[in-house]
Parts: structure tokens; sequence; C-alpha cells
């Protein structure tokens, strides 16, 4: 018999939870996801008293600072699977008739 507290009712919530597995690779994007735009949206006194442009330049720096190479890669993979699906796939399907 398993003895129930609020540390496991918070880990059993969701789907992961009634399965009971790992958070898979979704699920930490997802959670990279939130963070980065906590980090860019969060408030931010030292920036306080600087031009809007110079605030936008900084938080992305800071993020960068955070987060690294995985904010260059993420961007990479997002536009590169836009251009692939926009410029070949739909061309493709369209040509071969499966689209009309």
């Amino acid at each position: 018999m398993e003895i129930i507290t609020n540390e496991t009712k918070q880990q059993n919530t969701g789907l992961a939870g009634l399965l009971k597995l790992p958070l898979g690779a979704i699920g930490k994007i997802k959670q990279l996801y939130k963070s980065i735009k906590a980090d860019l949206k969060g408030p931010r006194p030292e920036l306080d008293g600087i031009s809007k442009l110079a605030r936008i330049k900084s938080r992305f720096r800071i993020v960068y600072k955070k987060y690294g190479w995985k904010i260059l890669a993420a961007i990479f993979c997002y536009y590169l699977i836009r251009d692939v699906t926009i410029y070949i796939i739909i061309p493709y399907l369209i040509a071969r008739g499966l689209i009309d």
C-alpha cells in the first residue's frame, strides 16, 4: 500500500503521472520553452532606465548566456523544419496531385 503525500499528488498529475513515466523529450522541450519565455518576459530591475531597444538586446544576451547553444540550435531546427515543409514538401505534394 502506497502512502499518498502532497509530493506524490503533484507527481501523479497529468498523463505522465497516470502512466508513471519519466518526463520525456516533449515535456523537456515544453519546460525549456516556458523557462525561456519567463526569462524574456520576467521583471529585471537592472534594466530600468535604458531604452527599449537596449532592454530587448540585454534580455536576449541574458537568455543566451543562460542557455547558450541550445537557443541557436532550437531556432535553426525550427526554421529548417518550417522551410522544408513550405518550400519542398507542400510543392511536391501539389505536383504529385495529392493536394488539390
